[in-house]
């Protein structure tokens, strides 16, 4: 009686595990469209029941195949209606699906031998050992395919690559069932010797395209890692040789400032000189501003990337205005905000460059537990938007998805607008 239940169970778990492991596929695999917890509970509840419905019914007459063309058509229908728009997505879902699905008929193959092997003996123990044998496979394979999908969404990895790290597994996986399959039929009449021999062979050739890719990851991770440190080390040399260039020239103007107002002074006294003696302090005022550094923030780097950025757009007259409250970000490492706002303010003095009344509109500011951040820039009408797509924009992208921030961009009568909703800094607790 309690293997009874165990193994009702366990079957019951088995269903909800396998639609489970693909809702978690989904939802770490560049998730795109956010719906209502509802549809998600709806569109996984009827899939789940649909499947095991049409798998009881067809297996009773024979058509076996039915419930394997609905779930393979329920993995894309689901993934497009409710997490993403990109097509490599939608092949990465299925691609995981198929190593799902076979992952789980090796769970049956092994059921259908030991039943064989075990005939007479207590089946009912066995069956429920194998159902937690495929619920503890589907979540194996379910962790690893997340964390080489978490590789391709932190940049480490191309979304061609990333479906080579999957083809090999997928072809194994559909080559060892066929064995089985095929070992059904042979097996009686030949050793299983030689099975377990293909087996064990073909696990080191996985261990060793495993061990191969994650050379890779790391090669493309230094290699990253390095374009985006002389990124901001080109940001930084320039900042502070501007720099020394201001000291250089302020040292200049303290060494005549005693000439400058002995002059003033000297122009005050005279009779009517007064608006020569304004127009002396004024020129004279703009010299000294010219020398000193902007602060807009904080966070050094980024403070250092809007003096860099902001003057060099000022120098190509473009008109810049920036509004930067007192917001945090400590909690990004400073190739991130190098990462973020040195690219999109590259982005928006080139979109800006050129056009009628150039100008340059950069507002961060705290609003409801997140960091806003609104870039608008002119650009000429019907011009493709130079800087704003491509390896910069994506770039940026990645790296706020890995602080769980977003970007928005819009064009609005000339203007682009670029919008960046980040999660205020967490509170560590003591």
């Amino acid at each position: 009686m309690l293997l009874a239940v165990v193994n009702l169970l366990l079957s019951f778990t088995e269903g909800i595990t396998l639609w489970l492991c693909i809702y978690l596929f989904m939802k770490h695999n560049r998730q795109e469209i956010f719906r209502r917890r509802f549809w998600y509970a709806l569109g996984f509840s009827a899939a789940g029941i649909g499947f095991y419905a049409l798998t009881f019914w067809m297996n009773r007459i024979g058509a076996v195949w039915i419930p394997v063309i609905f779930y393979f058509c329920a993995v894309p229908l689901l993934g497009r209606s409710l997490f993403h728009k990109r097509s490599w997505s939608l092949i990465f879902d299925v691609i995981f699906s198929v190593l799902l699905f076979f992952g789980m008929e090796i769970g049956i193959f092994f059921m259908n031998l030991l039943f064989a092997f075990y005939r007479g003996r207590n089946l009912l123990l066995i069956v429920d050992l194998i159902l937690a044998l495929k619920i503890m496979l589907s979540l194996v394979i379910t962790a690893v395919s997340i964390r080489l999908i978490g590789r391709l969404q932190e940049g480490r990895l191309k979304g061609k690559q990333t479906a080579g790290m999957f083809l090999l597994p997928v072809f194994s996986v559909v080559f060892v069932v066929s064995m089985l399959r095929m070992n059904m039929v042979y097996g009686q009449l030949y050793s299983n010797a030689l099975l377990l021999i293909n087996l064990i062979l073909l696990v080191l050739v996985n261990c060793y395209f495993i061990f191969l890719f994650r050379y890779m990851f790391q090669s493309n991770q230094l290699e990253q890692e390095l374009e985006r440190f002389q990124a901001q080390n080109e940001v930084q040399y320039r900042y502070y040789t501007e720099l020394e260039r201001k000291y250089q020239e302020s040292r200049k103007i303290l060494h005549d400032m005693k000439n400058h107002l002995q002059a003033i002074e000297s122009l005050y006294r005279e009779d009517n000189a007064s608006g020569r003696g304004d127009r002396y302090v004024k020129d004279l005022y703009h010299m000294v501003n010219i020398l000193g550094e902007k602060y807009y923030s904080s966070d050094r780097m980024l403070n250092i990337i809007c003096n860099d950025k902001l003057s060099a757009a000022g120098r190509m007259g473009i008109r810049v205005t920036a509004q930067i409250g007192d917001v945090d970000f400590s909690d990004l490492k400073d190739m991130d905000v190098t990462t973020i706002f040195a690219n999109l303010l590259d982005n928006a003095i080139e979109a800006a460059q050129g056009t009628e009344g150039a100008f340059l509109d950069i507002k961060m500011q705290n609003v409801h537990q997140f960091r806003v951040i609104s870039i608008v820039n002119a650009m000429e009408p019907g011009r493709k938007k130079p800087g704003h797509s491509g390896i910069g924009l994506e770039n940026v992208r990645r790296t706020l998805e890995k602080y769980h921030g977003t970007i928005r961009q819009e064009t609005v009568d000339g203007e682009y607008r670029v919008s960046v909703l980040l999660p205020e800094k967490e509170e560590k607790e003591e």
